[in-house]
C-alpha cells in the first residue's frame, strides 16, 4: 500500500518536482512533469519581469502535480485492494 499524503509531498519536494511518482512507479508521469516542470521553472526566472501570468502558472503546476501525486496513490492503493479481495 502506497501512502498518498508521502507521494503528495514528494511531489512538493522542490528539487526536482515530481519525485513521488518515483515512490509510485509512474515512471513515465515522471518524465512528463520533470519536463513539465523544468519549464515552468525556467518562467519562474522570466517571473522577475513582474508577470503575474508567469506566477499564475507556475503555482498551478506546481498544484496540480500534488494533488495528482495524492490522486494517482489513491487510486494505486484501490486497484490493489480490489484485486486482493478477488
Amino acid at each position: 500500500m502506497k501512502r498518498p499524503w508521502l507521494a503528495a509531498l514528494l511531489n512538493a519536494w522542490p528539487l526536482p518536482l515530481g519525485v513521488g511518482y518515483l515512490y509510485l512507479r509512474r515512471w513515465g508521469r515522471f518524465a512528463v512533469s520533470f519536463v513539465g516542470l523544468q519549464i515552468a521553472g525556467m518562467t519562474a526566472v522570466l517571473m522577475l519581469f513582474g508577470s503575474d501570468v508567469l506566477n499564475l502558472f507556475t503555482a498551478a503546476v506546481w498544484i496540480a502535480v500534488v494533488v495528482d501525486g495524492y490522486l494517482v496513490a489513491r487510486s494505486t492503493n484501490t486497484a490493489l485492494t480490489s484485486s486482493e479481495e478477488t
